[in-house]
C-alpha cells in the first residue's frame, strides 16, 4: 500500500539511481543533510537500473 514515505523514498531511489544528483535529491525531499538523503543510496539499485537502461538501448 503506498504512504507518503514510500512515495519520497521511491522517488529519491529512482531519481539517484537514474543520475540526479545528491544535491538535488536533497533539495527536493527538503533534507537539511546531504547524509540524510545519501540513506537512498542503494548501489544494487543503482546497478540494476542502469543495467536495464542499457538493455533497451
Amino acid at each position: 500500500r503506498a504512504s507518503p514515505h514510500w512515495l519520497r523514498h521511491t522517488h529519491a531511489t529512482h531519481a539517484l539511481a537514474r543520475g540526479a544528483e545528491l544535491t538535488t535529491v536533497r533539495d527536493n525531499l527538503r533534507h537539511a543533510s546531504v547524509s540524510t538523503t545519501s540513506l537512498y543510496l542503494h548501489g544494487d539499485d543503482v546497478k540494476r537500473a542502469r543495467q536495464m537502461d542499457d538493455a533497451f538501448q
